[in-house]
């Protein structure tokens, strides 16, 4: 009788500590070459949702136009003093000697009766069902909230300073698409405007076949949320903005519209080291195409508030000055034809 073969214990294959460790740092290799990836292709579809949202409402106020004699949505008066417009032209349909209070009531477009809210610090203890882009009379052309804001706009929570530049809290998160004053006509002494009364006066609101070149003239802007959109204004740039309220559109003078700090890598469009860098923000234009744009005066600041200094160093090059003042310079051109060279944009800006 054979006895059968006793079973041999077969060894189990396994890995080792070190091979376990080598696995896990290639895998950790490949995260961190993957992840910068992966964060700027989000990064990207953001900048290109925004492009196509702002572009939608850009849309939304030129049919909007057609169908109220070629005008867009009103537009408050761009003027610092608001408690003073006597003289200034308004057209024929609107009184003057109002207060600013009277021109937000007429800035429906966004959120009916928006100039309650100017002053408000926190939108989130409001009723979110009356500070809704749905009370607007725009709304019949957008039907959809997020038209109204940029999605990187929309990540940042209200009372977080996150983003902002002088580490203010954030007010609403509801809209960020603002209009540039020069949706108004500029009116100016300097070029000879009969109706003006000084270097820089509002004018009427520039209707679509009025505007000179469309494409170059800007509608709406995706404008940072931290100066005069949704911070608390009281910081206002080293020119001395604060305390300037937050409406539909900013009212706050030519320096007011501050393009966002969203799209792409930081940099500066003027070679000032005491000029902050910033990123860019997208426009929707008279012609109905959008593009990216870096505001060349970021948070209109200066290191120690030396703004004289920045102006002293723009005037020896007119180069410098037209890059200072580009979105200005290229929004009198969309207006009216006009070119604006560096002497006349020294006097409407009353520097000289």
């Amino acid at each position: 009788m054979n006895a059968k073969p006793y079973p041999r214990r077969q060894r189990r294959s396994a890995f080792t500590l070190i091979e376990l460790l080598v696995v896990v740092a290639i895998i950790a290799l490949l995260i961190s070459i993957l992840l910068p990836s992966l964060s700027r292709a989000r990064a990207q579809a953001r900048t290109t949702l925004c492009g196509t949202r702002i572009g939608q409402l850009t849309k939304a106020m030129l049919m909007y136009a057609d169908d109220y004699d070629e005008a867009p949505p009103f537009l408050a008066l761009g003027h610092e003093d608001m408690d003073d417009l006597a003289g200034h032209h308004h057209g024929d349909m609107y009184p003057e000697n109002r207060d600013e209070e009277y021109w937000w009531s007429h800035e429906d477009w966004l959120i009916r009766d928006i100039y309650l809210y100017c002053y408000e610090t926190d939108w989130t203890t409001l009723d979110p069902e009356v500070v809704t882009p749905r009370t607007g009379t725009l709304y019949t052309y957008t039907n959809y909230e997020d038209v109204y804001r940029c999605p990187t706009f929309q990540r940042g929570p209200v009372g977080a300073a996150s983003g902002g530049f002088y580490g203010e809290p954030k007010t609403q998160n509801v809209f960020n698409y603002t209009r540039t004053v020069l949706g108004r006509k500029l009116l100016s002494t300097i070029l000879g405007d009969d109706e003006a009364d000084d270097e820089l006066s509002p004018g009427p609101i520039v209707k679509i076949s009025a505007a000179y070149s469309p494409a170059a003239m800007m509608m709406t802007l995706d404008e940072q949320w931290d100066f005069h959109c949704a911070g608390n204004y009281d910081h206002g740039g080293s020119v001395g903005l604060s305390g300037y309220p937050m409406a539909a559109e900013s009212v706050h003078g030519i320096v007011g519209d501050m393009l966002g700090d969203y799209h792409g890598i930081k940099g500066r469009e003027l070679d000032y080291p005491d000029v902050p860098e910033s990123k860019q923000g997208n426009a929707g234009y008279y012609d109905g195409h959008v593009a990216l744009s870096r505001d060349p005066w970021a948070w209109r600041y200066c290191v120690d508030d030396n703004w004289p200094a920045l102006v002293a160093w723009v005037v020896q090059d007119p180069q410098r000055g037209t890059k200072v003042f580009n979105l200005l310079v290229a929004g009198i051109f969309g207006q009216r034809g006009v070119d604006v060279n560096m002497d006349m944009l020294l006097e409407l800006l009353g520097i000289i």
